[in-house]
């Protein structure tokens, strides 16, 4: 998708979005709530026309396309199922408007039926299915027809935690097993990391970065998508400065130091809290550190969240595996250290719609959102 604009009145809710999906990719569109991530869901759609600019696939303006005609699976938040139908007849409900007979038809919702996982309830009504349940009818009923491209308002967003990730992992297969294009939205970042190919961030109308998970995670284009992808802790440092390839700065009466960025120097670094070290003991050679006071511990099953507070007011926090929490007492002044090679410097000034990686298709094609304005 390259420059696509929309606005609802004075509002603008997109601000000239670039971007290409591939064929064959999970797709996340990751934001907060009014980050414009569901605007742009609905344009690819067709269920809403752009301001500015027009969407194109494999280079065929599709701007003026209805919906309908777009061969666009659609799962929707609210899994809108007919309920007066049975199960299987709400999944071959759209093969029955594009005319197939009733053999292939009944074959095809077969096979959707084993994939989703909903054998023995063919005949059942949505009311009498549970809430993971509908939403494989849902799933089942938008990718029964062989769409190109199927896109995913927040599906998952209505079921209790277990079920969710559950449904995360079955989500992930039958993107697998049909090699079906998805694109995918959520606000939750667990989620996003979990089932995405790449993830497109979203913050005010603008794409700030697009990546793998991974390499979102481990090196973010700014602040804000530092601290949304994640719990985050960061440093600002005094006295930046170059040295021998690195970036040293003082923060709470100690050096502290990160491999150097590219172009200006910044000041801010990050480290994610699963490399943080408590205990008395400073940092070891190869180690940075500062002095903070344990605050709390949070027992998490899993893991312990420590909170930690350095002498100038700054929080910290820190996360051990169960059975590795330090051995150190609350409000006890402690050493906070952690290898040095994990701190992380983020530039100061936001990248925005700047990507890490090519936008062109290894698959065979891209759906494209191209603006009609010169730069």
């Amino acid at each position: 998708m390259v420059g696509v604009s929309k606005a609802f009145g004075a509002f603008n809710a997109l601000n000239r979005i670039d971007l290409d999906i591939r064929r064959g990719e999970f797709l996340t569109f990751l934001g907060p709530s009014g980050s414009g991530k569901t605007t742009l869901l609905m344009i690819l759609a067709g269920f809403e026309k752009p301001s500015g600019g027009m969407v194109t696939k494999d280079g065929a303006d599709i701007t003026g396309v209805s919906a309908d005609r777009r061969n666009f699976g659609m799962v929707f938040q609210g899994y809108a199922l007919f309920p007066h139908m049975s199960v299987a007849d709400n999944i071959g409900f759209p093969l029955r408007v594009r005319g197939v007979d009733k053999r292939e038809r009944q074959a095809r919702v077969a096979d959707m039926v084993d994939l989703v996982g909903l054998a023995g309830h063919q005949s059942k009504r949505p009311q009498d299915l549970s809430g993971g349940q509908q939403q494989r009818v849902a799933l089942a009923r938008a990718l029964v027809f062989g769409p190109e491209l199927l896109l995913l308002d927040e599906p998952l967003s209505a079921l209790d935690k277990n079920l969710r990730e559950q449904l995360q992992f079955e989500l992930k297969e039958i993107h697998r097993k049909t090699g079906t294009t998805f694109v995918f939205v959520t606000h939750d970042q667990n989620e996003a990391l979990a089932l995405s190919d790449r993830i497109a961030i979203f913050n005010h109308g603008d794409i700030v970065q697009i990546d793998t998970p991974e390499r979102l995670y481990s090196a973010p284009c700014d602040r804000f998508t530092a601290e949304f992808l994640g719990s985050i802790n960061i440093f600002k440092l005094k006295n930046p400065r170059r040295q021998n390839g690195s970036i040293i700065g003082e923060f709470g009466g100690q050096v502290l130091s990160a491999p150097a960025l590219e172009g200006a120097i910044s000041s801010l670094l990050s480290v994610r809290p699963e490399f943080l070290d408590v205990r008395e003991a400073g940092p070891a050679s190869d180690e940075d550190g500062v002095r903070a006071v344990l605050r709390a511990q949070v027992y998490q099953g899993g893991s312990t969240i420590l909170k930690l507070a350095t002498a100038d007011g700054s929080e910290l926090i820190a996360m051990r595996a169960a059975g590795q929490a330090p051995c150190v007492e609350i409000d006890k002044p402690v050493w906070v250290t952690w290898p040095r090679l994990r701190g992380r410097l983020i530039p100061e000034n936001s990248l925005s719609r700047e990507v890490t990686e090519p936008l062109t298709t290894t698959m065979g094609g891209t759906w494209k959102i191209t603006s009609n304005r010169t730069a």
